[in-house]
């Protein structure tokens, strides 16, 4: 229901849930905005959420780098990706302002070694 649904986002900080079956493969995702909408449209709390589900998400492999990752969600528009192994199961959840704060740390961590080794150089 969208009550459950609203729930489980209120539990989680990503603001999105993710269905899984009984062996922890991915079968929809739930965004609050999504949610929202539905409620805008006239669900009420006791809605089921299959009509407002998205089925088929966009998700990124555990092998994908975060420039991949980052540019997956800039091209979709999702600030959200589920990791998925090749199997179907989820083994995570990237989120946008995480991806992007590590692609940042990882430039900054670049630019200080460039720096250091310039300035150590005799």
């Amino acid at each position: 229901t969208i009550r459950d649904t609203l729930a489980a986002i209120e539990a989680g900080v990503c603001q999105i849930a993710l269905m899984v079956d009984s062996e922890f493969r991915l079968v929809g995702t739930v965004s609050d905005g999504g949610t929202r909408r539905a409620l805008l449209a006239g669900a009420d709390l006791k809605t089921v959420v299959d009509d407002f589900v998205t089925t088929v998400p966009i998700v990124a492999s555990p092998s994908d780098t975060k420039d991949n990752i980052l540019s997956t969600m800039q091209r979709t528009k999702l600030s959200h990706l589920p990791v998925v192994a090749e199997g179907g199961q989820v083994v995570g959840l990237r989120v946008l302002n995480e991806v992007v704060s590590e692609i940042l740390l990882d430039q900054n961590a670049r630019c200080s070694d460039s720096t250091l080794s310039e300035v150590e150089r005799p």
